[in-house]
């Protein structure tokens, strides 16, 4: 069964020049963030989790207060597309041994009775996200066999790409760089 680890545009460059994708507490950007964990996660789900959205205040969909009580909402992904420089996943074979399901796994067990593991599984599945869906792996997980996607919200679809085509460009203001990667091409 194929899983996923999603990520955001700006992660992709040091996720590339280290060849490999971190651990959340390795290559955290929000120094603020209260974790009890220290793994890289993965899901069966073939959509971008609502709980791996970032907080981007002035876009309601990505606030999970708000998601928790209105499940309705619609994740607003041309609103946060720009800001996070578009959603990508790595797509793994999970008969690897690196990876284990979150619910049957040694991480959570040895944190489930903290209270905010507790609340991270009622949250998520609150908000959509089944957390039986949900895979991890507590080693950084190297750049071997695995498939590489984006996703097009013109075409409203996830397109394979081919990683040794990326390359970044840096912006001509300096906030940040482009993102430049070619599709594999379908045969006819």
């Amino acid at each position: 069964m194929k899983i996923y680890h999603y990520t955001k545009g700006c992660h992709l460059k040091s996720i590339f020049k280290d060849g490999f994708i971190a651990t959340e507490q390795k290559r955290n950007t929000n120094y603020f963030a209260p974790f009890c964990t220290d793994v890289v996660w993965l899901t069966e789900s073939k959509s971008v989790p609502v709980t791996a959205l970032p907080y981007i205040p002035s876009i309601p969909s990505t606030n999970l207060g708000i998601r928790q009580h209105f499940k309705k909402i619609s994740t607003d992904y041309a609103s946060i597309e720009p800001v996070i420089g578009g959603f990508w996943r790595f797509g793994f074979d999970s008969r690897n041994h690196k990876f284990e399901k979150w619910i049957f796994s040694k991480a959570r067990n040895e944190a489930k009775n903290r209270k905010l593991v507790k609340s991270m599984d009622r949250i998520a599945n609150k908000v959509g996200d089944n957390i039986r869906l949900f895979w991890i792996s507590e080693k950084d997980i190297p750049l071997e066999n695995f498939t590489f996607e984006y996703f097009s919200i013109a075409n409203n679809e996830w397109t394979r790409c081919d990683p040794h085509t990326l390359a970044f460009r840096e912006i001509s203001s300096g906030d940040g760089y482009a993102i430049i990667v070619y599709p594999y091409a379908e045969a006819a």
